[in-house]
């Protein structure tokens, strides 16, 4: 698994909570690192913060970490509800309908992150879920 965050403070706390339950987590607040890691690393699963202070999205490194690792499950997390994602962010996210992807607000429980990281290991196939929540946003944006 792979967190990216600009939060170190948010890093430690997703990356201790994923290996109290035997997780495997490579963490990175630098999205350029962390698309380098998803070149020369096995990734199951990229967490992301969606807003990164970084000319790369969160949005973007989910589409290139998806490019690089079609497999790979992909959970976006922010403290913005998707109402308010940047335009551009949120016309891209409709790229991930048919991908194994999620969203967790933040403030989150360890119940919560270790909730939806087991729903999108399980997955065999996109949650319906995802996009119900893309397409009540984008009513609401209107």
């Amino acid at each position: 698994m792979l967190v990216v965050d600009d939060s170190v403070d948010s890093l430690d706390v997703v990356r201790i909570v994923l290996e109290s339950r035997g997780h495997s987590v490579l963490t990175t607040s630098d999205p350029y690192e962390a698309i380098r890691m998803c070149r020369e690393s096995d990734i199951s699963l990229l967490i992301s913060d969606l807003i990164l202070h970084s000319p790369i999205t969160g949005t973007d490194l989910a589409l290139q970490s998806h490019e690089l690792r079609p497999d790979a499950a992909i959970l976006l997390m922010s403290g913005t509800a998707p109402e308010g994602w940047p335009n551009a962010d949120f016309e891209k996210l409709g790229r991930f309908l048919p991908v194994r992807a999620d969203f967790l607000q933040k403030p989150f429980t360890s119940n919560q992150l270790l909730a939806k990281v087991d729903t999108l290991m399980k997955a065999t196939a996109p949650l319906p879920e995802f996009g119900t929540l893309i397409r009540d946003a984008e009513r609401s944006r209107r």
